[in-house]
């Protein structure tokens, strides 16, 4: 329960646009959700804290936390390409993108 409530605070901090804060209550969640084994709100938790390091530009950190989550959504999910699967290939794409406008 006490993982619920932390992405629950780490949801309302995103959406007024507190991400340091809402880091930390997803990452305290994060840690509640592997404790437990708790696959999906892993994979969710996961998604929820790459999206925030993908919104303060942080592509690489993005990557890698949707990269393990991914290959667990893999194992967990049995058919098509699931969210973390699908955010991480965007970011990717975004990452690689972004490398070739360098000078």
């Amino acid at each position: 329960k006490e993982a619920y409530t932390l992405t629950d605070l780490g949801d309302v901090c995103d959406s007024l646009d507190e991400q340091a804060q809402a880091l930390g209550y997803y990452q305290q969640a994060l840690t509640l959700y592997r404790t437990l084994d708790d696959r999906f709100y892993t994979i969710d938790t996961c998604i929820k804290i790459g999206k925030i390091y993908r919104q303060l530009g942080k592509l690489d950190d993005a990557i890698s936390y949707i990269t393990p989550c991914a290959e667990l959504e893999q194992q967990f999910i049995n058919h098509d390409r699931g969210d973390a699967q699908v955010a991480l290939a965007q970011w990717q794409r975004e990452r690689d993108h972004d490398s070739t406008l360098l000078p």
